[in-house]
């Protein structure tokens, strides 16, 4: 269970400022309400008699699971039992409470630690007897630097001070501490002052440590386990990381799994994954395992910049049985690429496939009555075409061009392979068996997974020693500040169709998926709008659309924010319609080359399904009051004056979504009605019409934002919405909406991305 040992000094943070996790048991319990973890502590406190030289052991056990923790102690065969808990208000003060007893008399303990800042500490604590009190009151400081801790305590016993005691830590390298104590009475009789030394070694997850008073008649040995890690003296045996790539990789994290206590990791978990690898100075490589995931071409454009400025620092290999194009593309990047034999490699470029219902409708009597403000506004395309319009296959086939562009100059640029070679590659074999694969240089060895280590030793001259990604995320490392009191930058995840109502997953098939709901994203940009510890705010946007009243309601509360805080939005696979609505106020906004964005328009309608009913033997008959009382009924198509009021909504909408973007970037509106019309564009181009000021993932949107804050070294990331194991599904109001039922009833800002292949 415990890899490594860890050594700490029996005076060293046992100041009511300092303790914490397992030592606070002994000193103040408020400490186990900082860093909480697993830690298992165990000193031996040696007295040598200096007349005859005999020593006398005490023992001191103890033990803390998160914020409780349970010590057993043995002083001159007496024992001692004790339990406390730690109880966090907030960030920066702990309070807690201890129960010692042993054979003939018990105690309580009640403890408070603030910390108000990453440098300083305040805690006391007070023992309270059957026939008394007494007090310890403490400070500790981190003067300068993190790696020195001085501590100043008062013992205050029957109303005046009884002890006074000094402590300091001075860690020289990682992991390896020498430390300083005095305690003198208050009568400061130089004969009474004791004087100590030690040293304290961390490996880890191990820390053993050894103090002797300056007559080395006292001495200290102690040990402690701990599950988390500390700051570690000696570095360990470079580990190769393994990193699986499978599945989808959501922007916002998910639960899965019955009953949900397990979180799938969201694609920025993904990234983040990636470079922290790059900063352990403990992985020397990483293997990328490719087990057919999926990504949206702008997710694999982040996640190749992210392998590309690893290998900078790590070594990094790709291993698949096969490779799509878009899998290929990031595989690329790597170093080396394996394959086994029989494995294969596509490389054939991309193409959309858009499927279109008209004839269908007509032969089961359905009437789809759909309008749209914008000629390139070919959501409503499918339901009453039989094939693609011209505006349409105009802006699909450019978006293909700087896909295929972008491919083509990568990974000819990583694999070393000319771009018009490649090219005619791509036109001539498309499919790639492993014999051609390394023939023409796609890849670079063929063999089996398990002939990975064999060759990394042939490569790199070492033998190398894996960890696993679960196994390599799960650690936990132990900060040396005494509070985390980095910056805050709130990253907000907007993804799926735009709702109105709350946010969830609609579980049904076909009409079901991620939604995004105004109420749900208006309540948490309010929390941050009011949240003084947030600095800035990065909205990771992946939206198709939707709802006009939904998108209008985000919209304002993005602006809102602006107000306060700077705000900056990340476009991921697709911000377009309500995507790109509700992304156009912040103050600056990052797409990648590839995500799909803009369409500026708006369509609405509904789909008439009387003649359908009909044609299986269902009618249906009518009692209203008022002529368009069932304007809105599916069984029954518009009427003329209907449909005229229906392209004056539709229209007053379209303009509505111009002014907001013309206002929100600062353009005119009729250049805005220019490059609108329902037209989506690359992220390349919609910075080239000036709807995305610069190409960059998420981690440079994250750069942008501590720029706009003032903000100088690491910050600490909070992302929202934060899963809540209960909320899996939407509320049964609004489980049944989808974008076919909202696209019904009312205006749509709404672009649906086909499947892109």
């Amino acid at each position: 269970m415990f890899l490594i040992f860890v050594v700490s000094y029996v005076f060293y943070q046992f100041s009511p400022a300092l303790c914490e996790r397992s030592k606070a048991l002994f000193t103040n319990p408020a400490g186990l309400a900082f860093k909480p973890g697993f830690e298992l502590y165990y000193n031996a406190f040696e007295k040598v008699n200096p007349f005859t030289n005999e020593s006398k052991f005490n023992h001191d056990f103890a033990l803390s699971v998160g914020g409780a923790g349970f010590s057993y102690r043995i002083i001159d065969k007496t024992r001692i039992y004790s339990f406390g808990f730690g109880v966090p208000v907030g960030q920066k003060l702990g309070i807690g409470y201890t129960y010692t007893k042993n054979k003939e008399s018990s105690f309580f303990t009640l403890g408070i630690m603030i910390r108000p800042w990453s440098f300083l500490s305040i805690g006391a604590k007070g023992d309270f007897y059957k026939d008394g009190s007494e007090y310890l009151l403490g400070i500790g400081l981190k003067p300068l630097t993190n790696r020195i801790t001085v501590s100043g305590d008062l013992k205050i016993k029957k109303n005046t001070i009884d002890y006074y005691y000094i402590t300091s830590g001075i860690e020289i390298i990682d992991g390896l501490v020498f430390t300083f104590h005095l305690e003198t009475p208050r009568t400061l009789y130089r004969e009474l002052t004791k004087y100590f030394l030690g040293i304290e070694v961390s490996f880890g997850k191990t820390l053993i440590s050894s103090s002797v008073e300056k007559e080395r008649n006292l001495r200290n040995y102690s040990i402690i386990l701990s599950k988390e890690i500390y700051p570690r003296f000696f570095k360990l045996e470079n580990k190769w990381l393994e990193i699986r790539l499978k599945g989808v990789y959501p922007e916002e994290r998910s639960r899965k799994g019955f009953p949900g206590f397990e979180t799938k990791p969201s694609f920025y978990d993904l990234l983040k994954v990636i470079k922290k690898a790059e900063k352990d100075r403990e992985v020397e490589g990483v293997i990328l395992y490719f087990e057919s995931p999926s990504f949206y071409p702008a997710q694999a454009e982040e996640l190749r910049e992210e392998i590309l400025e690893l290998k900078e620092k790590k070594y990094v290999i790709a291993y698949a049985e096969n490779l799509s194009e878009r899998n290929y593309y990031i595989a690329s990047a790597c170093d080396k690429i394996i394959l086994p034999n029989e494995g294969y490699v596509i490389l054939k470029g991309p193409y959309m496939e858009v499927p279109y219902l008209k004839k269908f409708f007509e032969k089961t009597g359905i009437v789809a009555q759909l309008e749209r403000v914008g000629k390139y506004k070919s959501a409503v395309e499918p339901l009453i075409r039989e094939n693609m319009s011209k505006e349409d296959r105009e802006q699909r086939e450019l978006y293909l061009k700087r896909l295929l562009e972008k491919e083509i100059d990568e990974i000819s640029s990583s694999r070393g392979i000319d771009k018009d070679s490649l090219r005619k590659l791509m036109e001539r074999e498309a499919y790639f068996n492993s014999e051609k694969a390394l023939k023409y240089g796609l890849v670079d060895t063929v063999a089996f997974e398990s002939d990975i280590p064999d060759l990394i030793e042939k490569w790199y001259k070492k033998k190398p020693k894996k960890i696993s990604q679960k196994k390599w995320v799960s650690r936990k490392f132990i900060r040396r500040d005494f509070v985390d009191t980095r910056p805050k930058i709130a990253l907000v995840i907007a993804e799926g169709g735009i709702v109105t109502g709350e946010s969830g997953r609609n579980p049904f098939p076909l009409i079901g998926g991620k939604m995004l709901g105004s109420s749900t994203m208006q309540r948490i940009l309010s929390k941050i709008e009011k949240d003084k510890s947030v600095k800035a705010v990065v909205i990771r946007v992946n939206s198709p659309g939707g709802d006009a009243l939904a998108s209008e309601i985000i919209w304002n509360a993005i602006r809102r924010l602006k107000r306060k805080k700077p705000v900056i939005v990340s476009m991921g696979g697709v911000a377009a319609s309500g995507g790109y609505y509700i992304s156009c106020p912040a103050d600056y906004i990052f797409a990648d080359y590839t995500t799909i964005t803009g369409s500026i328009g708006i369509l609405g309608g509904k789909l008439a399904l009387g003649s359908m009913f009909e044609k299986i033997g269902i009618t249906f008959d009518v009692v209203k009051l008022m002529k368009h009382s069932d304007a809105f009924s599916l069984i029954r198509p518009f009427d003329n004056e209907e449909i005229e009021k229906l392209k004056d909504e539709l229209m007053w909408g379209y303009k509505n979504f111009v002014r907001r973007v013309a206002a929100s970037r600062n353009l005119s509106e009729s250049y805005v009605d220019s490059i609108g019309q329902g037209r989506i564009w690359s992220g390349y181009d919609g910075k080239q019409v000036k709807i995305v000021d610069e190409i960059g993932g998420i981690f440079d949107a994250i750069e942008k934002a501590k720029e706009l804050a003032n903000i100088e070294g690491d910050v600490r990331i909070v992302i929202y919405p934060k899963k809540e194991l209960l909320k899996m599904f939407y509320p049964s109001d609004i489980t049944l909406k989808s974008p076919l039922k909202s696209l019904i009833e009312r205006g749509y800002i709404y672009y649906e991305p086909v499947k892109l292949k």
